[in-house]
Parts: structure tokens; sequence; C-alpha cells
């Protein structure tokens, strides 16, 4: 099929396409703490992860950011959920994000939230916990690691979370490598990225502490807001979580046969990807697909990605006008925005591409949404596409 054949397979869905209508987007579980009284800290998601509060003697339930919130006291008391659906997080290629607002004093590991398992797997157990640093116990830790007791990874934040006073936090794993740490809604300069290897079994969830055999690094603190969603979030739906607000959707998420990401940023259900590259520097495009031998193309447009834009089916959104000026074909890039670059030509079908193709920002200011699309027969809608990026050069 030719590069025009793509083009009017693209513009008849276009031509049928409707409006879609907002929702909300999906949340794996969401501990608000706004509890008064009682034993249990509910889950407010559909999932209902509700949790008990383990060795509590007082009611500890105080005033928190938003609401109350749940002391911890350092040394006996936990929170353990209820397993009932979105969690634990299923680590192999899956993208997740855990969210939360704490307060409390500088202390070594010990954790805000925590996956782990109740059975050891060759004399360790495979654990991912969210907390306070170990060398630098001001800092917020990632700990993961596999059941063969691998340790996939183990990194504080340069930012400072544990010194007495609130702060909100936000892990976000793309399941590809590329994982950031949000503190108070701005992105840590620590590298977070990391390479998944082994197998990963939780069956133990834990609020305050890190729950396998035996509860462990229980925090001396307090948590407010502990929200986990099955997909990445952008910078921009980490600043919507920290003010509390509502994520949306009406915005496509990377499928399988067409992914893309600028610099390691895609989008999510609730916003387009958006990444601020100075003028004059490098970013990289990185494109993939599990289809060979079919059309595709790269929408772009000067404006921002459209919310519940054209609906092409349940699974398929365009949040891209599609702009006649596009080109990209089987076997050449080539945009107003940047330089003509070969790609690798399509062999027969089954054969996978992924290519990352580097640019320069030019040296005055632009703005250009980008979206991948390529006809895709095994799909609902018979085209697959990936989410939207905002590229915004100041």
């Amino acid at each position: 099929m030719s590069t025009n054949a793509c083009k009017m397979y693209l513009t008849v869905f276009v031509l049928l396409a409707a409006s879609g209508v907002a929702g909300q987007a999906p949340l794996a579980a969401r501990w608000t703490l706004d509890e008064t009284m009682g034993m249990t800290a509910a889950d407010s998601s559909v999932n209902a992860n509700h949790g008990t509060l383990t060795n509590y003697a007082v009611n500890s339930w105080i005033p928190g950011v938003f609401g109350n919130a749940l002391t911890f006291n350092g040394s006996t008391n936990y929170v353990a959920c209820t397993i009932s659906g979105g969690i634990p997080i299923s680590l192999p290629g899956a993208a997740y994000s855990v969210a939360a607002w704490v307060n409390a004093s500088p202390q070594a590991n010990r954790v805000i939230y925590g996956e782990g398992h109740m059975m050891v797997y060759s004399g360790v157990a495979a654990a991912f916990s969210l907390g306070s640093g170990v060398s630098a116990t001001s800092s917020l830790r990632v700990n993961i690691r596999n059941n063969a007791g691998a340790t996939q990874l183990s990194q504080e934040s340069v930012g400072t979370v544990f010194d007495g006073t609130w702060h909100h936090v936000a892990w976000v794993d793309t399941g590809l490598g590329p994982a950031w740490v949000y503190i108070d809604g701005v992105r840590d300069s620590a590298d977070f990225s990391y390479a998944r290897s082994g197998v990963y079994s939780f069956n133990r969830v834990g609020l305050g502490a890190l729950i396998q055999a035996f509860a462990c690094c229980r925090l001396d603190g307090v948590l407010d807001e502990i929200r986990i969603y099955p997909f990445a979030l952008t910078p921009f739906d980490v600043q919507v979580v920290q003010g509390n607000g509502t994520l949306g959707s009406g915005f496509q998420m990377d499928q399988p046969a067409a992914r893309l990401d600028v610099n390691g940023f895609s989008g999510s259900y609730a916003s387009a990807g958006r990444v601020t590259i100075p003028q004059g520097a490098q970013y990289t495009l990185n494109v993939a697909t599990s289809l060979g031998g079919f059309p595709w193309d790269l929408a772009s447009n000067p404006s921002p990605a459209i919310q519940s834009g054209l609906v092409l089916d349940p699974a398929n959104t365009l949040n891209v006008p599609v702009d006649p000026a596009m080109v990209l074909a089987n076997s050449f890039f080539s945009t107003t925005w940047g330089v003509p670059v070969a790609i690798p030509t399509f062999t027969p079908v089954g054969y996978a591409l992924s290519t990352s193709l580097v640019f320069t920002a030019p040296p005055t200011p632009m703005f250009l949404t980008i979206q991948f699309g390529m006809v895709d027969p095994a799909a609902a809608g018979g085209f697959s596409l990936s989410s939207a990026v905002e590229i915004d050069i100041p």
C-alpha cells in the first residue's frame, strides 16, 4: 500500500469520527486518608484496596494538606492494604506512577509506600519501595529488587523531602527505561532510569512500611493523599495531582503498533506530553512500531493537542489535526521543523522497527504537537496511534 493510500485511509476515519467525551483517567488506588476515626484507610478508587491500620492504639488522624492525614510512629504501626485490584504494580513492561504528600524529619530507609512478598525467593524477597534515603536521610529513595535479589534501582533524589515540612512526591516509571522523581511538582535532577530484568512477585502492599514476611522500615511522620496510577504521569499531570485535582481523559496513550516519545516523554490519558527544549539544543525523537509493511505518518500541527479530539474507535483518539504538510513515509522522514533524516526501510510484516532521530532546535521560538499513526488491520478501528507529544521551544 502506498503512502497516499495511508493518508486516504486516515482521511476516511477522520470524516467518520465523532467528538469524544472526556472521562476520568484510570486510577489504580487512592487513599485520601481523610478519615477522622477508626482503623480503616479507605481506597476511594473503584478497586477498593482498603487499608487496615495495624498496631494503632490511639486515634492518629490529624489535619493534613487536604482534609485529614494519618500519623505513623516509626516503630510499631503501619497500614496493610487489601489487594482487590490495580495493585500491586506489575513491574515487567508496565508503566505506573505513585504520588503522595509526606511530612517527616530526616530518617534512614523509612517507607512511604511499599510492595513486597510474604514469602522469600532465593534468600531475599522482591521489593518496591518509595521512602527516605540511606546515604542522604533527607532525600527520597526509590528501591526496586527482583525475586532473585538483584537490585534494579536504588537511587536517591538530589532534592530534599524529609525535613519536617510537607512535600509532594511523585515517582513516574515509563516501563521502558526512563523514570523520574518529582518533588513539589519539579523533576529531580538525579538519574532514575534503569533496566528491568527477572521476575517481580508482589502480594503485600503497605503504607508507611514495606511489608514482606513482616513489616520493616516503618515511617516516622505523616502521610496524606496517596495515589497509584497504571500509567506514566506527564509533568502536567503531576502538578494536577499535587493540587489534589482529578485527572481527566481524552488523550491517546501509546499503542504497541505506534509508540512515540521525545527525550523519553510521551503523553498520558490526561494530557499530551510536553517537552520544553532550549533554542539550539538537541532533542531525540523515538519512534517504534511492532508492524512492518504498512504505511505510517506523523501528524504535526503548531498548536496544543486537542482533548477528546477525533475518535476513530473507543481505543483510538486523534489528538492532532491532520496537517497536509506532514511527511513520515515508509522510509523517509521530513517535516518543516527538522532536517530530512533517513529511516531504515520497512521489511515484510512482522518486522519491528525502532529508531531514534536527533534534531537541533531552531534558534527561534517554536511550538509543535506531533502524533505517530499507522494502518493496523488488527486494531478495532484499523488504525493505531501513539500518544501526542508537544514540543515547546520558548
